[in-house]
């Protein structure tokens, strides 16, 4: 018994660490710049672990036309438009432990809540140090995401990193816990409230919620609000919550509007940064670049945009956000993730709760296109398991 024990939190404990991974932690940043046959011989350790992890605790992977198909279009979603082998060896080994979380249906809420508690933990010391630091200067030591087109420069305080080069907007550093930016940070607890079901009254739920906050990210912001409006008329009490959401919203507009004439932290980096803007549609959308426009409209003029030009992924500098990915994977790209992550919602009855989860997942597509970062997938593949949890209880 001990030993199965240590073997399930092991196998939580990869899934955590693949989670930390998709949204760049800085002790994952290592993995980005290993050559590929040893990033592939990674992620087979990975899901070795789950192998063994299934084969121990005797789970049975539902392999019917539904999860097949669902592999399938993971995979040339994955891979879509160059098809090389590289591609396809890392597609085929990242969606195994995917498979095993989908099919662990004796663990789906456990699941989710360890992985909730231990990203809640992981943000909890550093928020503690993040509000010290509004009275004390602590720096770290300097450590480096070498990345040629942007490097990223922090302070490593070992709970979480700071950014050396200070944001302009804000007169002080955003929370961004171990992550490489508040906007990774923002939607990954976005998507984990959502899994969980907005139940605040769960410490680690209320934790997320106070790093999502600490964040700052408008994106977070937004995926949440919408999550929030998505999963409450799911439920079937569309107009008492409407009410309630739209209540508290003209609420907080008007404070932060209104008071000392909006001169506050609330207006300054929210409702300011959702004016709009001729040229990138709201102020606070920092994804916009001529260049990226520029070529988006040269490929609807030749045609590209339909399959995507991986050679315009050297442009990926001034912007990540949908054009950006169809450029580089064209629509046919695009729409394979959007299939992929819609036969996912198949495999749960309560179909409103899992389109409300695409719906966010494409919002924060639109602005920052990762849909194959497991910051995307685990949220969302533990969101439809507990689903898939209550449905069965419900059952019995």
């Amino acid at each position: 018994m001990i030993l199965k024990n240590t073997l399930y939190y092991i196998f939580i404990f990869s899934i955590f660490l693949l989670l930390c991974k998709g949204a760049y932690a800085y002790f994952t940043w290592f993995v980005d710049f290993l050559p590929g046959i040893l990033q592939l011989c990674l992620y087979v350790v990975f899901a070795g672990i789950a192998f063994l992890y299934k084969q121990v605790f005797n789970i049975h992977i539902i392999w019917g036309k539904k999860l097949i198909l669902t592999y399938i279009l993971f995979i040339l979603a994955s891979v879509f438009p160059q098809f090389n082998i590289g591609l396809l060896s890392l597609a085929i080994v990242k969606f195994y432990p995917l498979a095993v979380l989908l099919s662990d249906r004796y663990n789906y809420e456990k699941n989710l809540r360890i992985i909730t508690i231990l990203m809640a933990l992981l943000l909890l010391s550093g928020l503690v140090f993040w509000g010290l630091s509004f009275g004390i200067s602590a720096k770290g030591p300097i450590i480096v995401y070498p990345d040629l087109r942007d490097g990223y420069t922090f302070y490593n305080n070992i709970v979480s990193i700071t950014s050396v080069i200070e944001d302009r907007r804000f007169a002080f550093n955003r929370f961004e816990s171990v992550f490489l930016e508040p906007g990774f940070l923002g939607t990954l607890l976005s998507f984990l409230i959502y899994a969980n079901r907005f139940d605040f009254k769960r410490w680690e739920n209320f934790i997320c919620l106070c790093g999502l906050m600490a964040s700052f990210s408008l994106a977070g912001y937004l995926t949440t609000a919408v999550g929030y409006f998505c999963f409450y008329t799911s439920s079937g009490k569309i107009i008492r919550n409407l009410f309630i959401s739209t209540s508290l919203f003209c609420v907080i507009y008007l404070i932060g509007t209104t008071y000392d004439n909006g001169d506050n932290i609330i207006n300054e980096t929210f409702f300011s940064r959702l004016q709009y803007d001729e040229e990138k549609g709201i102020v606070g959308n920092n994804r916009y670049n001529y260049d990226i426009d520029n070529a988006f409209n040269l490929a609807v003029y030749n045609g590209t945009i339909i399959t995507g030009d991986p050679s315009q992924s050297e442009l990926g500098n001034a912007g990540n956000g949908l054009k950006m990915y169809i450029l580089t994977h064209g629509i046919v790209g695009a729409l394979l993730f959007l299939l992929f992550y819609l036969k996912v919602v198949g495999f749960i009855h309560n179909k409103r709760y899992g389109y409300g989860f695409v719906c966010i997942v494409f919002i924060t597509f639109m602005q920052a296109s990762y849909p194959n970062s497991y910051s995307w997938l685990i949220p969302f593949f533990l969101g439809i398991g507990y689903q898939k949890h209550l449905e069965q209880s419900s059952v019995i």
